[in-house]
């Protein structure tokens, strides 16, 4: 087979199979890696570039294919669960948590072979339908002085490459804008975004050091070390003492954010980025409001946001509602889950999950751990409320709050 067919992990709790298994498959021009157990597997697929999951599943795995759902959709990767016929409903529980397709051992090489084949054409095919195809292409390419070296993320207006500044010669994170999204509107809240980037100066927000539009529109970022929130969660919940001091970073951040007239919008775990020191860094404002220009950028009855995270008044047609207690908002959410491990509405389905935003009440963690400090507790509380005049007034103001749970102890924590 000619080239690189694909990137696979495969996972199970026999490295001796998982060592046979990778041998056969490499033969066939396959890139394999491997991973024992449940957590190992989460964390290979959280930090690696992975084209196929191959889980040989045990109890544990079928919770790891659950969580890798949420934070991995089956147009990034496709999952194919191995299970022994003494274990009657293990496919239908397999398909129910998420996995593409499901085969019983002993299975023939060949049979395997083909679907393996399957489950990557129809990522594949779903790339072509989102656009990925180009972005699956570009690494290796250049852009302007920028050469492309891999993919980091992806999001609503573009995808993020690590990049070769050619000139300088360091590496960016550089952002994309493709041909599919360069419809005038688009193009110009791209811009938009630059410019609110590079007026933003603080240690903590991300800097954007170059702005082009040829070949295509992109903007080059510091490159930061470590990962974001999102990929830190899918783990679960966090010490009480560290969510605590992550929610004031934020807050803290925040604030600089508001004072230069600028409303985030998106504020969510994914763009977060948290260093190995511990550092919170704050990126993409490709949605973000300018408050002394609200646009035209945003039409009438346009609702922009990443749903789980929304205010109520995000939701409504009235843009001038959303303000900067409207960042508090998803920010308390932030915390919620932070404390928490999951979104207290995440199960509800879109249409319920809307609904909850618009007509429920604020959302308590020390229900679900009762080891969470009740200030803490009221930090949430506040920040969800749907009203926003029942919210903290400024992100100095909940900062403050939660500056007060982390002198008070945060539970009895120690940092």
């Amino acid at each position: 087979m000619n080239g690189n067919p694909g990137r696979l992990l495969l996972a199970g709790e026999d490295p001796v199979a998982l060592e046979g298994l990778a041998r056969s498959l490499q033969c066939q021009g396959y890139e394999t890696l491997r991973a024992v157990g449940a957590g190992q597997t989460l964390e290979t697929l959280l930090t690696e570039q992975v084209d196929l999951a191959l889980l040989d599943a045990l109890h544990p795995l079928l919770d790891t294919v659950r969580r890798l759902r949420h934070h991995l959709p089956p147009e990034e990767l496709a999952i194919l669960v191995l299970g022994k016929p003494a274990e009657p409903d293990l496919e239908v529980r397999a398909l129910q948590a998420g996995a593409d397709d499901f085969l019983l051992k002993p299975v023939e090489p060949s049979v395997l072979l083909a679907r393996i084949q399957v489950c990557l054409r129809a990522i594949r095919h779903a790339d072509m339908g989102s656009g990925g195809t180009f972005f699956r292409g570009l690494p290796g390419q250049t852009l302007g002085r920028y050469r492309v070296l891999e993919v980091l993320g992806e999001g609503g207006m573009g995808q993020v490459f690590r990049a070769l500044d050619t000139s300088l010669q360091r590496e960016v994170a550089l952002k994309v804008l493709p041909k599919e999204l360069l419809s005038p509107a688009h193009v110009a809240r791209f811009r938009q975004e630059a410019r609110i980037m590079a007026r933003l100066d603080h240690p903590q927000i991300v800097p954007v050091w170059d702005f082009q539009m040829q070949p295509l529109p992109h903007l080059a970022m510091e490159l930061v070390p470590g990962r974001d929130l999102d990929r830190i969660l899918a783990f679960g919940s966090l010490p009480v003492l560290r969510a605590g001091r992550i929610a004031r970073d934020v807050a803290q951040i925040l604030q600089v954010v508001h004072r230069a007239g600028v409303v985030h919008r998106d504020l969510k775990p994914g763009n977060l980025l948290i260093e190995p020191s511990g550092r919170v860094r704050l990126v993409d404002f490709g949605i973000s409001r300018l408050l002394e220009a609200e646009s035209r950028l945003t039409q009438p009855g346009c609702t922009l946001g990443t749903p789980a995270y929304m205010a109520p008044e995000q939701l409504q047609t009235a843009s001038d509602l959303v303000d900067g207690r409207t960042d508090l908002y998803a920010l308390g959410l932030i915390l919620y889950e932070m404390l928490v491990g999951d979104l207290p509405l995440r199960r509800e389905g879109l249409t319920g999950m809307l609904a909850q935003i618009l007509h429920g009440n604020p959302m308590s963690p020390r229900r679900l751990r009762p080891e969470v400090p009740e200030a803490l507790d009221q930090v949430c509380l506040t920040a969800t409320e749907r009203d926003p005049d029942r919210r903290y007034p400024t992100a100095e103001a909940m900062a403050q709050a939660l500056e007060g749970c982390l002198e008070a102890g945060a539970g009895g924590e120690r940092p």
